[in-house]
């Protein structure tokens, strides 16, 4: 399998009913591969105390030091924090602003180790400072380098100009790919669009306990996780891209994605809920609609 070199330009510092996390969208992901026994490098800009915490959290999820690489930024690190009650309590800070040189430095980094045949992973939010168009740029580079990307932005701009470079998988929720092109009754048309229309090898569109639907150029694939007792479903879409980057196949990302809401807190999948809840996906294949 060649290497995976993943993004996270905005990391939080997850508290969830008392239990630290390291957070952000492309550190889960990480999280999620090493419970998949896979191995991948992390990029991500990290401030003060909050940063600090956030980089001893993935060496004790797994993640060997040498597979973290950062940027130490000036401002702090974003904390996302749920207190147990009735209703519960939600407190997020604001996510750091990023000077020019710092985002500089860590596209360098990425640039500097990205390979032929890796796979690059864009994932989350992008905090304050940092263009719109930095996904774009990031795409650019693993074309460049002739390697593989994944696209899941979770912004309107960030998701919209990194299609303009034509990413190899785009793994965006329903609500997000409404939030660029409005309301869809039709997620097999539009997808097949996508395709079409921005030359992307796989576009997906997560459905939450609904499962995943994807479009290629020769067809139409829908795949639907059996019922499972949901504990939480904060990393679910990342889950689902751990999966999907380790087989290419749909029914298996949609069950981590599934065995990921199995677990309390920000948990990510476990290995053998995986391989149960995979035998249980119901996969449908259509052909395109030419």
């Amino acid at each position: 399998m060649n290497k995976i070199h993943i993004v996270t330009l905005n990391p939080a510092l997850d508290i969830r009913f008392g239990k630290y996390y390291a957070g952000g969208k492309g550190i889960n992901v990480h999280r999620a591969l090493v419970n998949l026994g896979h191995e991948a490098k992390s990029y991500a800009l990290l401030g003060g105390e909050r940063g600090e915490q956030v980089y001893n959290l993935m060496i004790s999820a797994g993640i060997p030091e040498e597979d973290i690489k950062f940027v130490q930024i000036r401002n702090k690190t974003r904390k996302n924090e749920i207190i147990q009650g009735d209703p519960e309590i939600k407190r997020h800070s604001d996510s750091p602003v990023i000077y020019d040189n710092e985002i500089a430095d860590l596209v360098g980094m990425v640039d500097s180790n990205l390979g032929y045949g890796d796979y690059l992973v864009l994932s989350g939010s992008i905090p304050g400072g940092i263009d719109a168009r930095i996904y774009n740029q990031l795409v650019g580079i693993a074309h460049q380098k002739r390697a593989k990307s994944l696209l899941d932005a979770s912004q309107k701009e960030p998701l919209r100009f990194g299609l303009e470079q034509s990413p190899t998988i785009t793994t965006p929720n329903q609500k997000e790919w409404e939030m660029v092109f409005g309301k869809q009754d039709n997620m097999k048309d539009f997808l097949a669009g996508i395709v079409k229309e921005y030359g992307i090898e796989y576009a997906i569109a997560t459905l939450s306990e609904r499962g995943a639907v994807m479009a290629t150029a020769e067809s139409f694939v829908e795949a639907v996780p059996p019922a499972v007792d949901v504990k939480c479903t904060v990393g679910c879409g990342d889950g689902f891209n751990a999966g999907f980057l380790i087989e290419s196949d749909l029914a298996y990302a949609v069950a981590c994605g599934t065995a990921t809401a199995m677990e309390e807190g920000t948990e990510t999948c476990k290995l053998e809920n995986v391989l149960r809840i995979n035998k249980q996906v119901l996969i449908k294949i259509l052909n395109q609609t030419r």
